[in-house]
């Protein structure tokens, strides 16, 4: 669902592979990563996303 670098997974404490995870766990990761980044993680998109 969402694009993540394995250390980012880990840094916001996934587990295995990010695209093995299930898409609720996907989106709770982008949610807390939203939380502490913004949208800067989402270089393209990310305008998008505020508002």
């Amino acid at each position: 669902m969402y694009q993540f670098d394995a250390r980012t997974w880990r840094d916001l404490g996934g587990a295995g592979r990010p695209q093995d995870a299930p898409p609720a766990e996907q989106t709770y990761r982008a949610e807390r990563l939203y939380a502490r980044s913004g949208a800067a993680a989402w270089p393209h998109c990310g305008a998008r996303l505020r508002g």
